[in-house]
């Protein structure tokens, strides 16, 4: 399977670089971006990407501030500084610095403190399997944001070692988004060799498209009468399956943009 992620991973790093995203979309520059960052792309196309990002003001920004803050990272890595994206990094550098519970991966992009003993309660089992969508998302960004990406190690109460079999089941129902927020979760807390989750990697896998996309959405777009052709139509669900694919596994790479030094990101950016 290592050898096939890497080959999706260098088409969809094509297909995300060719994108006509328009500057002033703030919001799909960055998540660009993030994913070319998370799938190893080279300086030279981050450095390029991040010139078609168009100025903002950075309090205005409503996008996930941990896509924002990695970008950030990347950027300084490759060798380029975005002013923008510095404000926002100065700008919740003090928001979290005055917060009583920070999260512990946007203070660890940031080499901020945190406070030892966070904990997550998941629902009974139960309550669990038939949660929203929704609620499931919540469960899986807050063991992110806790774990700080798996760096971390918590104390979780509840049934954890039900998230691998329900990424599975999400992926049987043909949620892509769900199955690849659930595959990096228990990637997170540990559980990235599980059976459900390599299999649901490969049904991951399988959803890419010949040109490096992912969601094999073409028949159901037609069917509504929309252009197939549309990359919005897969962008966000290209996004997801980048960031499952490369932090599914025992060693997630957003962990690679976690407490480095400035000058280590510079030289990993150099020897891209």
């Amino acid at each position: 399977m290592t050898g096939h992620r890497s080959k999706a991973l260098a088409r969809v790093c094509r297909w995300l670089y060719r994108l006509p995203i328009p500057p002033e979309d703030t919001e799909q520059q960055i998540l660009r971006l993030f994913a070319l960052a998370l799938a190893g792309a080279p300086a030279t196309r981050l450095r390029a990407c991040g010139c078609k990002l168009a100025p903002f003001e950075w309090f205005k920004h409503t996008g996930d501030p941990l896509a924002a803050l990695l970008v950030h990272r990347a950027l300084a890595a490759a060798g380029s500084v975005h002013a923008s994206l510095a404000e926002l990094e100065t700008g919740y550098r003090s928001l979290l610095t005055d917060s009583p519970e920070p999260a512990p991966l946007l203070c660890d992009l940031m080499d901020l403190p945190v406070a030892a003993g966070q904990a997550i309660a998941l629902p009974p089992a139960s309550a669990l399997v038939a949660a929203e969508r929704e609620q499931v998302i919540e469960i899986c960004r807050l063991i992110t944001m806790t774990t700080s990406a798996g760096r971390r190690q918590i104390e979780i109460s509840g049934p954890a070692d039900l998230l691998p079999a329900l990424a599975f089941s999400y992926a049987r129902d043909w949620d892509l988004q769900v199955s690849c927020a659930l595959v990096r979760a228990s990637a997170y807390l540990g559980f990235f060799g599980r059976f459900d989750c390599l299999w649901t990697t490969q049904w991951i896998l399988d959803q890419q498209n010949e040109d490096g996309s992912f969601g094999l959405l073409q028949a159901e777009v037609a069917h509504c009468g929309h252009d197939t052709a549309d990359w919005r139509t897969y962008f966000e669900r290209t996004v997801h399956a980048v960031w499952a694919l490369v932090d599914g596994v025992r060693e997630p790479n957003l962990q690679r943009f976690v407490q480095q030094a400035p000058n280590r990101l510079l030289a990993l950016g150099a020897a891209e």
